[in-house]
């Protein structure tokens, strides 16, 4: 019996060969955006799933009040959290913490500035991060020990085993800028002398009896590797590449460690005993912590939940599921259109395969054997789109890659999951799919439709309504694609209120503050005399890092200010308008600790009709000073107004801000000359070999990194424009499948019209004229879900476009056209045919 209806599907797969390429075409493409959401959204939800104990450990986060009474969240915690938690709750089996810092690392001769991670002994216990060399359990029970990836063994040892060798370990990217060192502190260590102007700057001559100006390369504090570390997987939340004991913080940060003042700033996972009921131990934790803060209470989350819920911010990737539940709507819809083409087309054929049911019930088939033959048919023909969706998948994960950032694998055949989806997946499409025919012309009376009265076919109520529905959903993805590129574009060209262009900015962020300020010095003395350069300056942050704080006027109501630290040049470089008063000035000492320039919108904030000579207070505590930097504001006196711009992305309006001077500011920005881009790269290269001969220059442009704040905006409407193209695409196929049913029903009308002098526009939209109402409906059910969609969108952002009716427009007049070119290629060769061959139809 199976071999029978394998037998018969094949023969009508066959018979109906268009057909069936359009079925499996459209099938394919849906079948592929399934598989590659199925990639995406298994990659985000399996985050941290790998670790052996992942259902009892937790991260501790801190949730707190403001002064002003708003509420605070927070993964990071005080140092001293962990050790007291487990030492004074049985709950808590073990704890673990982890601390993030920029340092300079050497071995083997060279020098890399990387990101190590200080962490517990017993993180290889606690987490399922596999050794592949070293002892798990006593791997960082020395203090001078280090664990590595085997990515970095790589790197810094090639095919040597690394296990006993050392690496020199500094704080910070320094490692190669000038120390002041002892002569007998320099003995059997690499290093060299500094002199000339660059060690003038630096200090050269200062240096008293017995020490000098030099450059060390691998001094400080030597680690021997005692283990190496598979690369952490990409769904980790915690990831390393240099793993050091946590002692090691305050020689290589200068924090205390047991400290309960210190910002918190770590993270602390716990692993807890069996049947723990976690409200009580939280309850328990905020009792316990107000003995030393009562500042905040702490909570727990579960570690399988840290990736999907940015509500909980931390150092760790997150990522927002909404994403995840977006693009698997989208791949969903694209499948809907596929299976609404194969209903379609079913319905259109619906009077011959009717025939063939009638006759064969009148032999002896049985319903339920009919319906087992049809989803047989159905689930055969899935199976071949089947295959060619994964084929497809596979040419478009690079390009799925690109888009998500992601590093997905289609390995669908190495685990059970994706095996399981695929089955599933093939079985749901082939058995919704095959619904109608299955149901539908399965019960229909052999009596009537070997008489010829059953009237079925493509003019009915489900075959118009599913047409609208396609074409629906296309129209919807490219209006909102059109609407996203749109405020794409808008983000880009708006005028951000200062000069971007041909602006180079090179991160000094993890040197400390006496290496900063030599090195800003260093370049602003030496690149002034390059006629490549047309300025530099510094400042303590980028556009849209900046920090706030809390502060208030004398009405004691408080204000959110946003601070920046800037050079005396910065806003001449990027081209800020004073409104009022006047800049920095290197004449008025004062200015260094205690002046400070606002834009216009502190001036609003604080309801003054002018603010030169007005000063404003910060709020007793964590918010007393306007900035945290090398240099310390209190109580700053304004001696100017600058109009506003934007230091924040266009998500958010302009908000209060304040520049103070910032004699060690954090990143240099260096404009260079227009049409002079290679030279000057040349000569930052150079000058910065100058000042850290073992260190590689950081550099990127800085219109390159405001463009990059809209990234995801810029992802997601190029993913719902393929989804257009592919909507459509999959849409278009089923008209013209439609339409070739249509043309082969009309083949006798279509000659008697051509006989009595009809012509070719006229058959055309004739045969055409039917699309044009269906789209035209399923405009008016599509533009009113777009709006709505694009309106939630476009919520998010501050500065937006309007939801003018052009892309709606657009998107419907695009559909139609290409619509009615699908359509007309099938009607234009019925409408020219030879009106004989017509009329000799069966």
């Amino acid at each position: 019996m199976f071999k029978n209806y394998l037998t018969v599907a094949f023969r009508n797969l066959l018979r109906h060969r268009v057909h069936s390429a359009i079925n499996i075409a459209g099938l394919a493409v849906g079948i592929a955006f399934c598989i590659l959401t199925f990639l995406y959204v298994r990659h985000e939800w399996s985050y941290d799933t790998f670790h052996k104990n992942a259902d009892s450990i937790y991260r501790v986060y801190r949730v707190g009040k403001r002064p002003d009474g708003e509420k605070t969240v927070n993964g990071g915690t005080q140092y001293p959290v962990g050790p007291a938690l487990q030492a004074h709750f049985p709950e808590v089996r073990q704890m673990v913490r982890f601390e993030r810092s920029r340092a300079t690392v050497t071995g083997e001769n060279r020098s890399f500035p990387e990101s190590v991670v200080f962490t517990d002994p017993a993180v290889f216990e606690m987490f399922s991060f596999p050794l592949l060399r070293g002892n798990p359990e006593t791997a960082l029970k020395d203090k001078s020990a280090v664990v590595i990836s085997e990515e970095m063994a790589q790197k810094y040892f090639g095919d040597q085993d690394p296990i006993g060798k050392r690496l020199s370990i500094r704080r910070g990217r320094g490692g190669g800028f000038p120390q002041l060192q002892s002569e007998a502190a320099l003995k059997g260590k690499n290093w060299t002398p500094v002199t000339g102007e660059f060690g003038k700057l630096w200090g050269a001559g200062n240096a008293p009896p017995g020490h000098q100006l030099v450059q060390v390369f691998g001094d400080f504090y030597d680690f021997t590797i005692t283990g190496v570390a598979r690369n952490t997987p990409d769904n980790s939340s915690i990831r390393f590449d240099f793993l050091l004991p946590y002692e090691n913080i305050k020689d290589l940060t200068g924090i205390d460690i047991n400290s309960w003042s210190v910002y918190p700033r770590n993270s602390t996972y716990v692993q807890l005993s069996e049947g723990v009921l976690i409200p009580d131990l939280e309850t328990k934790f905020s009792r316990f912590i107000e003995k030393f803060t009562n500042r905040y209470q702490l909570r727990l989350q579960p570690l399988i939940d840290i990736h999907l819920n940015p509500a909980i911010p931390g150092p760790e990737p997150m990522s927002s599921p909404q994403y995840a539940y977006v693009l698997s709507g989208i791949s969903l819809f694209v499948l809907l259109i596929a299976c609404v083409n194969f209903i379609n087309l079913a319905v259109g054929r619906s009077s011959t395969r009717a025939r063939e049911v009638g006759i064969r019930k009148v032999v002896g088939a049985s319903r339920a054997q009919l319906m087992r033959q049809f989803w047989g048919e159905s689930v055969l023909l899935t199976f071949i789109a089947l295959c060619i969706g994964i084929a497809l998948a596979e040419l478009l994960l690079p390009a799925f890659n690109g888009l998500t950032g992601k590093h997905l694998a289609l390995t669908l055949y190495a685990n059970g999951p994706a095996l399981a989806f695929l089955i599933g997946l093939n079985l749901f499409v082939g058995v919704a799919a095959g619904l109608y025919p299955a149901l539908i012309l399965t019960g229909f009376h052999p009596v009537v439709v070997l008489r010829g009265r059953l009237k079925v076919g493509s003019p009915n109520l489900l075959g118009r309504g599913l047409v609208v529905l396609q074409f629906a959903l296309s129209i919807f993805f490219i209006v909102s694609a059109l609407l996203m590129n749109g405020q794409v574009r808008f983000l880009k060209g708006q005028d951000l209120g200062f000069h971007r262009e041909q602006i180079v900015v090179i991160p000094n962020k993890g040197l400390i503050e006496p290496e900063r300020k030599r090195l800003f010095a260093f370049f602003k003395n030496e690149l002034a005399r390059h006629d490549e350069i047309a300025g530099v300056t510094g400042a303590t942050h980028l556009f849209n890092q900046v920090k706030k704080s809390k502060f208030q006027q004398q009405d004691g109501k408080m204000r959110d200010i946003s601070s920046l630290g800037v050079d005396y040049d910065y806003l001449d470089m990027f081209g800020l308008e004073l409104k009022e008063g006047r800049n920095f000035s290197r004449d008025q000492i004062s200015d260094a600790t205690k002046a400070t320039i606002v834009n216009e919108t502190l001036v609003k904030a604080f309801e003054w009709d002018s603010a030169l000579g007005k000063t404003y207070r910060g709020h007793p505590g964590t918010y007393g000073v306007i900035a945290m930097g090398a240099n310390f504001v209190m109580n700053p006196k304004i001696i100017g107004v600058v109009k506003d711009f934007h230091v924040e992305s266009l998500h958010h309006e302009i908000v209060p801000l304040a520049l103070y001077l910032e004699p060690a500011p954090e990143y240099l920005f260096i404009k260079i000359r227009p049409n002079r881009i290679p030279s000057a790269l040349a000569l930052l290269k150079d000058t910065w070999r100058q000042a850290a001969p073992s260190l590689p220059l950081d550099f990127f442009f800085l219109d390159e990194y405001v463009d990059r704040q809209y990234r995801a905006e810029e992802r997601w409407g190029q993913i719902i424009g393929y989804a257009s193209v592919f909507a459509v695409f999959i849409a278009c196929l089923g008209a013209f499948g439609l339409t070739a049913l249509a043309v082969a029903r009309r083949t006798k009308e279509i000659g008697i019209r051509k006989v009595l002098g009809a012509s070719v526009p006229s058959l055309l939209a004739l045969l055409s004229g039917e699309f044009v109402v269906l789209v035209t409906v399923a405009n008016l059910v599509a533009w009113p879900a777009a709006y709505y969609a694009m309106n939630r969108w476009l919520q998010d952002f501050a500065y937006r476009i309007p939801l003018g009716v052009g892309p709606f427009i657009l998107g419907g007049v695009l559909t139609l056209v290409v619509s009615l070119l699908t359509v007309n290629i099938q009607a234009m060769k019925a409408a020219r045919a030879n009106p004989v061959e017509a009329l000799r139809y069966e």
